[in-house]
């Protein structure tokens, strides 16, 4: 699958690569096939190296808002079927701060990407 991958530390260091597309959806996993993706300011602040960018492994492919078309679910997972067309924005907030708690878990401050290193 094509990617686009922050390779190296600093401003710039984007890479457009073939990666391994995952095999198969296990637990709770969903393979997504993605036929939309958007680049957002968390992507411009991952390209350009902010403080939030730093804490990140490398490589790691970025662009974390898509939509597409359900391949495979994983056993552990419910109310998804393959063929269903999907989008996702995939942070993953902490649930217990104020925003989390208010149902506004999009505004969190401060969360962690969900990325799997390919």
């Amino acid at each position: 699958m094509l990617a686009i991958r922050k390779i190296t530390a600093g401003h710039g260091g984007l890479s457009v690569d073939d990666v391994p597309a995952p095999k198969e959806a296990r637990g709770s996993d969903v393979l997504v096939k993605v036929e939309a993706a958007g680049i957002c300011g968390t992507d411009l602040l991952i390209y350009k190296w902010g403080d939030f960018a730093k804490r990140m492994k490398l490589p790691t492919i970025i662009g974390h808002e898509i939509s597409g078309v359900v391949e495979q679910v994983g056993s552990d997972v419910k109310g998804l079927r393959p063929g269903m067309r999907v989008s996702l924005e995939s942070h993953l907030p902490c649930g217990v701060c104020y925003t989390c708690r208010r149902g506004w878990a999009q505004c969190v401050s401060s969360y962690a990407l969900s990325r799997r290193r390919l």
